[in-house]
């Protein structure tokens, strides 16, 4: 039994029940337009479904007054406008990535096909000496000028062969020169994809160390031409980095020095974690994942050098004249090295205060 409510509660709702769901449907629509939405120009932001069902809700009395109906309509309108948009904007940039790409396919391939064919025309005139020799630079110029008879390579919209570039293709005279001012044209085009195309697939190796994959990343955003992403970072680490981002908060305007300070302590963490126990993780689901058991750690002199893992009987001389696990050296534990909490200490300077 719908509990009870004020007479002036009842009447409004009463005097609601008394219109059809079409005219209710109408008239919380016309609410909504006050509210800023314009139901006939976002029909794919929200679920019809949805909205009749908040006004089935309204008509049975479910709802106190309209405002409330409206209200909750609202939140849902606002949260299925959030996904629409954010689904849009994904499937636009791939295609615009799609289409860039395949624009550069076509684009190289065309100009090497005209490269190879102007090639084998002055093979061809090497062979035969007799044969009326034709000049690099005029290749180049047709190359570089399509003529009506020969179909264009370049579209009008592209001034790329324009200035200096253009004027070295006039002037060349050899084969060399000739490579050099096509370089020059299209070398950083190609760069930049090469540099796209690693960006997508490179992921961080067994066998690198943090601050190495991170100045790998940073050198292929910068050939790709495009800026450091610390969520796209994540993506890259391996699977002992992302649980232990659990406990850090990433925003959006979170940054990449931020985020190395962060997993600068948490490489060092690993890198005690293996000193100190280095059979911990062979079991299911415990300890350090065993991707970070065949890392080596870096020597205690600073420099990228691997460092073997201790033996059994290493561990065993050590410990009886009281030395590092870590640097090897007598008269402290890996909990007071030197050397290792120089690196942590390096390390937590780097994050912002």
């Amino acid at each position: 039994m719908p509990p009870k409510k004020s007479s002036k509660t009842t009447s409004g709702t009463q005097s609601q029940a008394e219109n059809s769901p079409s005219e209710t449907l109408c008239t919380i629509g016309a609410s909504l337009s006050d509210f800023g939405y314009d139901l006939h120009a976002l029909p794919n932001k929200f679920d019809l479904h949805e909205f009749t069902k908040y006004v089935r809700q309204f008509e049975h009395g479910e709802f106190e007054d309209l405002f409330t109906a409206l209200r909750d309509i609202d939140k849902v309108l606002k949260e299925q406008t959030r996904q629409y948009k954010l689904k849009q904007h994904q499937q636009e940039e791939t295609e615009a990535e799609n289409t860039l790409l395949k624009d550069r396919l076509v684009e190289m391939e065309d100009v090497l096909q005209a490269f190879e064919k102007e090639t084998a025309k002055l093979r061809a005139q090497a062979q035969n000496p007799n044969a009326e020799p034709q000049s690099t630079s005029s290749l180049l110029a047709k190359l570089a000028k399509p003529t009506a008879q020969d179909p264009p390579i370049f579209d009008g919209k592209d001034n790329r062969t324009k200035g200096q570039a253009f004027t070295r293709l006039e002037t060349v005279q050899n084969l060399p020169e000739a490579f050099s001012a096509l370089t020059q044209l299209y070398g950083n085009k190609m760069e930049t994809a090469k540099g796209r195309a690693d960006l997508l697939m490179m992921t961080m190796r067994t066998d690198e160390s943090l601050e190495d994959f991170h100045c790998r990343y940073i050198s292929t955003t910068n050939m790709a031409k495009q800026n450091p992403v610390p969520q796209t970072f994540i993506t890259k680490l391996p699977p002992r980095f992302v649980r232990s981002l659990t406990s850090f908060k990433l925003e959006e305007d979170t940054t990449m020095e931020q985020l190395m300070a962060y997993l600068g302590n948490v490489d060092i963490n690993f890198q005690r974690m293996n000193v100190l126990f280095p059979n911990r993780g062979r079991g299911r689901g415990r300890g350090i994942d065993r991707a970070n058991q065949d890392r080596n750690i870096p020597a205690p002199t600073g420099t990228s050098a691997p460092r073997a893992k201790l033996t059994p009987e290493e561990r065993d001389r050590l410990q009886k004249i009281n030395a590092c696990f870590y640097c090897r050296k007598e008269g402290h534990a890996i909990r007071q090295c030197p050397v290792l909490n120089k690196n942590a200490t390096a390390a937590s300077e780097m994050k912002p205060s």
